[in-house]
């Protein structure tokens, strides 16, 4: 179904594709743990019956209709203090896909979830392993809403819905990949500054009062950065708070 990218640099020149299968994480996981990965391969899937989203809940996404795969990443250079940035790379690149086929403004809302407006349309799960303060490998999975058409969540949205038309699967993951890798580059660079930089251009609710439900309690304060270990930084009567994904989840308005 789907063949090595052509016009990439490294990823999706190989690519594995499996028409079911509990989770494309654990299938590049092993690979990883096997010595058989190769730095850029794709492990992508029919159907996922159990795949896994930020928090541990599960992405759900019907069969043949949306991409959820795996890409095996070996960043030897990333050190963990700094693991975020890798984060910041794929948010922007499945962003860039999405925002330059859809009319809506579309936001990466943190950590690294996607919106078309107020409306989720992809997540990622980016699942590292070390050797000393260095990322060893990385394995990132990414579920894009494309072409399904209802949801049974509020909330969400697909490419189709919002184009009003379903989108070719084989052509569209090359098209993606490559705003990926647009955004890899800068991390190959070192150029962290500008990673986090056009980060926080894109991040929903920067310098807006949001509220939040945290470890400390509910919190309406604005968003002022990210730390490069990934926590969120947020300002509120001059007092300056950071958390990270397990102590702070957002409080939607109705």
């Amino acid at each position: 179904m789907y063949k090595p990218l052509l016009k990439t640099r490294f990823i999706g020149k190989n690519i594995q594709y499996v028409t079911t299968c509990h989770s494309t994480n654990d299938i590049a996981a092993y690979k990883v743990r096997s010595g058989s990965a190769i730095h850029g391969e794709i492990v992508i899937a029919g159907e996922q019956t159990a795949g896994r989203g930020q928090r541990g809940r599960n992405w759900l996404a019907d069969k043949d209709q949306n991409f959820t795969f795996s890409i095996i990443l070996f960043p030897s250079e990333l050190e963990v203090k700094n693991q975020f940035y890798l984060a910041q790379v794929v948010a922007l690149g499945v962003r860039k896909y999405v925002a330059d086929r859809v009319s809506k403004p579309v936001y990466i809302k943190w950590p690294n979830d996607i919106f078309i407006g107020p409306n989720k349309t992809a997540g990622i799960l980016i699942e590292n392993t070390l050797r000393g303060h260095r990322i060893q490998s990385s394995v990132v999975g990414i579920g894009l809403n494309v072409n399904q058409q209802r949801f049974d969540t509020e909330r969400t949205t697909s490419l189709a819905l919002e184009l009003g038309n379903t989108l070719q699967l084989g052509e569209e993951l090359e098209k993606l990949q490559l705003c990926l890798e647009m955004y890899y580059s800068l991390l190959e660079q070192g150029d962290y500054r500008q990673l986090k930089e056009l980060y926080l251009n894109e991040a929903l609710g920067v310098g807006e009062e949001r509220r939040f439900l945290t470890s400390i309690g509910p919190l309406t304060g604005k968003i002022t950065d990210v730390t490069p270990e990934g926590k969120l930084v947020l300002s509120k009567g001059g007092e300056t708070f950071a958390f990270g994904a397990q102590e702070i989840s957002w409080i939607w308005e109705d």
